[in-house]
């Protein structure tokens, strides 16, 4: 639904609670998940704060593999109890937000809205309404006001530590050229019994004997990929972030003209040939101390958040029912 990442816009800002007043829910989307001093957090709760960072991070050009979605259902579920907890602490505090406030960010938001989409058709098409949104940035601005009064942040970056951290991180400061790949591919679902699995894995391991004995990769390719798209297996040139990780990370420790052992990814098996590599882009330490000054930051003032949070929890009782990393609905 393209209606729904517009509203990302909202969620944005509120990304870790919501209370949207959504009609003919299940009483399976009602079930609690976890309590904060007695306050609950729904299935809803969680599935409105998962699917809108998962929607943003797919339309980022992200891809979510197993393992990726395991980690951010944990992310959700410990940022709702996070913010439940810091937004208990505001009203202790008795921390106020006036209406002007609010309703000064709602027409902000309302305003950042993708002009060729209908507002008032994106509430309806998910039920919300101008309420819920003005309730959930209450609470937002509640927590970041909190934030701001007990969390003392104005600790200095410095330029030892700046450099310290170009150093010891070359990695993420060296982009790989793009390179251009032949592959191929045996198709198999990974949900498929064991023994489709078996069978397919029989075939790669087949094709990649016929490899070392000297046979000809493109020739292969043709025979027996399952990847119709190429011709002898040539999918041209591939960036870093263009395909699924273990594809990216094998063909990436390649050299060219080397092949890869079988590769599995959720589309099956595959074995992999570079055949040119790109030149990589090194990035000097003086075009990035600052992006690494405002990381650095912003990990210090993470830091000092979290420390708060884990004082807060020793005095608040958490119940948690079920394990967010195995939690489904309907889409």
């Amino acid at each position: 639904m393209h209606i729904r990442k517009y509203v990302i816009l909202f969620f944005l800002v509120s990304i870790l609670q919501t209370v949207f007043a959504e009609t003919g829910l299940t009483e399976d989307l009602n079930r609690k998940i976890a309590s904060i001093n007695g306050v609950v957090i729904s299935l809803k709760d969680f599935k409105w704060a998962y699917d809108s960072e998962e929607q943003r991070r797919v339309s980022s050009g992200e891809r979510m593999e197993d393992d990726d979605i395991r980690k951010l259902k944990q992310q959700i579920f410990d940022n709702l109890i996070n913010r439940e907890i810091l937004y208990q602490q505001s009203r202790k505090k008795n921390i106020e937000i006036s209406q002007l406030r609010v309703d000064e960010e709602y027409k902000r938001i309302q305003a950042a809205m993708v002009s060729d989409i209908d507002y008032e058709t994106i509430k309806k098409e998910l039920d919300l309404n101008e309420q819920d949104i003005k309730t959930e940035f209450r609470r937002v601005f509640a927590i970041n006001d909190l934030l701001e009064q007990e969390v003392k942040k104005d600790k200095p970056v410095t330029e030892t530590e700046i450099k310290r951290f170009y150093d010891k991180n070359p990695d993420k400061f060296i982009i790989p050229g793009p390179a251009r790949i032949n592959h191929i591919l045996i198709k198999v679902d990974k949900n498929a019994p064991e023994a489709r699995k078996a069978e397919a894995r029989q075939k790669i391991e087949t094709i990649l004997d016929k490899l070392k004995k000297g046979e000809d990769f493109a020739t292969l390719a043709d025979n027996f990929s399952e990847d119709r798209s190429s011709s002898g297996g040539d999918i041209g040139y591939i960036k870093i972030g263009q395909t699924v990780k273990n594809f990216e990370k094998a063909a990436f420790a390649l050299e060219t003209g080397e092949i890869s052992g079988i590769v599995e990814t959720e589309y099956g098996y595959h074995l992999i040939k570079v055949l040119e590599k790109s030149p990589e882009t090194v990035f000097l330490y003086e075009n990035v101390k600052d992006n690494i000054e405002n990381y650095l930051k912003q990990e210090k003032s993470q830091n000092l958040e979290n420390a708060y949070v884990q004082e807060l929890k020793k005095t608040t009782e958490i119940k948690i029912f079920e394990d967010p990393t195995t939690l489904t609905w309907k889409k």
